[in-house]
């Protein structure tokens, strides 16, 4: 838990615990292509 920040575990869900876990995962991650704003707005129907 204190590689994750975690001091007080018992204030958190075990959603909010697996949230914090695939985010940290997500952060080691190289994306080849992020998406711009225009991506955003065709993805939205704009």
């Amino acid at each position: 838990m204190a590689q994750l920040g975690i001091t007080h575990p018992e204030e958190y869900s075990i959603g909010m615990i697996f949230d914090i876990l695939t985010e940290q995962a997500n952060d080691r991650e190289k994306y080849i292509q992020l998406a711009d704003q225009d991506d955003i707005d065709a993805f939205l129907g704009r």
